[in-house]
Parts: structure tokens; C-alpha cells; sequence
């Protein structure tokens, strides 16, 4: 009954207007507060669109980064066929030269693979390369890059092989002196590094710093032809009777990440 009564009360005082200086009272402490609450509500909101925008403007980076970094390494892959076609076709120039000038019998096939080092040999006289059986890679086959000799074949299996390198003490080859007319003849055998030594040179023959070493073929397993080195020294002591040179290769082997397998 007492809350009928209220009711009763202010639906009269309303009616007739006195009420109106209490409301205008309570609009003018309620506005600031809701205004406060609006500016509020719409700050609140501004943020979330906000960090919703710095979300969408951060997966759209990663998507650029990502879209960057594809093309990037398809660049990268571009480059290494680029590179490996070039160094095919300069073998392949290099080889019809050597046809041309030896009247035939060189090599006629090859395949390009890819130095993948030797770890476990810690000496650094071998490579392991990345071809093997399945590529018609045969025990014994020379390696090379353009018209330097850089090793021999004495491991193989079915997707990889080793492959000893020329400055190996176990590998050894028939070699002449390219540079000089009697094309003094001699024994190359490794001595790490990039170093080789020239043996069992006759005391008449003529050899001194600076000549081209190449292979002679005599020996079966290497084929005519290839550079082995340049004559840093020459070594000739009366107590010895034969002279001897040591060799420096053209190429430096560590740096080597392609090279030529001859297939026959």
C-alpha cells in the first residue's frame, strides 16, 4: 500500500509539472557522467578497432616477410641453375677444345655434382660428392673442374661417392712438363694441402719454377692432358740421383662446391 501511495504521488506531481526542477536536477549531475560513459565506451571501442588494425597490419608483414623470403630463395635458386649452367657450358667448351686439339679420344661424357665435403677425413685429402652408381659413376673416374685434375674416384655407392683429391700421398700419377720441349716426364704423388711433388726426374731433363704440369696418361688411370700444377721449387741435390720439383695446384680444393665426374 505505502509504495501504491508513492506511485500515486509522483504520477500527480508529474502531471502537473512539479517535478520538473528535480529532474532537471538530476539531468544536469546524470549528463556529465554519461557523456564520460560515451566517451568511454567509444575509447573502448577505438582501441579494439585499433589493435584489431595493428593485428591485421601484423599478419599482413608476416604475409610480405613470407612473400619476400619465397622470392628470395627462388632468386637463390635461379642463381645456383644460372651458375651451374654456366660452368657446364664452359666444360663443355673447354672439352671440344681438347678434342679439337688431341684429334679425338678424349673425354666424351660427364657429370656435374656437388661437393659435399669430408668431415671424417681430417686431413683433407678426399671429398665426398653427391653421384654415385645410380648416375653411372664408376670406381676409377676422373675428377675434374675445367682442364684441372682434382682427383680420383676410390669410394662409390649407390647415391654417393668419394673421391680422393691429386694432393692425396695416395695418389700418384704419370705427369710431363707441358712447358718445355722435351716435355720432361716424372711421378706426381700428393702431399696434402695444395702441394704435390714431382719425383724421378732424370738429372738431364730441363724443368724449372713456373712450367705447367700436366698428365701424361702413361699410367692407365688418369686421362692425357689434365693440369696438375705449377713448379713452385725445384729440387736438385748431389746426393740424390734424380731431381725432383714440388707442384702447387691451380685450384684451391677446400673452396671446390662442383666438380666434373668423367664417365669414361
Amino acid at each position: 500500500m505505502r509504495y501504491l501511495i508513492i506511485s500515486l504521488i509522483i504520477v500527480f506531481l508529474g502531471f502537473f509539472g512539479l517535478l520538473n526542477f528535480a529532474i532537471s536536477g538530476f539531468q544536469l549531475i546524470l549528463n556529465p557522467i554519461q557523456f564520460g560513459l560515451k566517451e568511454t565506451a567509444v575509447q573502448i571501442k577505438d582501441g579494439i578497432n585499433f589493435f584489431q588494425n595493428v593485428k591485421n597490419v601484423h599478419n599482413e608483414y608476416l604475409n610480405v616477410l613470407t612473400e619476400n623470403a619465397s622470392l628470395k630463395s627462388e632468386l637463390i635458386s635461379l642463381r645456383f641453375l644460372s651458375d651451374e649452367n654456366k660452368l657446364l657450358r664452359d666444360q663443355l667448351k673447354l672439352n671440344e677444345e681438347l678434342l679439337g686439339n688431341s684429334g679425338g679420344g678424349k673425354i666424351t661424357s660427364f657429370v656435374l655434382a656437388k661437393v659435399l665435403g669430408n668431415p671424417q677425413d681430417i686431413t683433407g685429402s678426399s671429398i665426398i660428392l653427391n653421384k654415385g652408381t645410380r648416375d653411372g659413376i664408376k670406381k676409377g673416374g676422373n675428377v675434374i673442374i675445367g682442364n684441372n685434375l682434382v682427383g680420383l674416384i676410390t669410394e662409390i655407392s649407390e647415391r654417393r661417392s668419394v673421391a680422393s683429391l691429386i694432393t692425396s700421398p695416395k695418389v700418384s700419377m704419370t705427369v710431363y712438363d707441358i712447358s718445355v720441349e722435351n716435355k720432361t716426364e716424372g711421378l706426381v704423388v700428393g702431399q696434402y694441402g695444395t702441394l704435390a711433388e714431382m719425383t724421378r726426374i732424370l738429372p738431364s731433363e730441363y724443368i724449372q719454377k713456373g712450367d705447367l704440369i700436366v698428365t701424361s696418361g702413361k699410367d692407365g688411370i688418369f686421362e692425357p692432358g689434365f693440369v696438375v700444377g705449377e713448379v713452385k721449387e725445384v729440387s736438385e741435390l748431389a746426393s740424390e740421383p734424380l731431381k725432383s720439383a714440388n707442384l702447387k695446384t691451380l685450384v684451391d680444393f677446400s673452396k671446390l662446391t662442383k666438380v666434373f665426374i668423367v664417365l669414361n
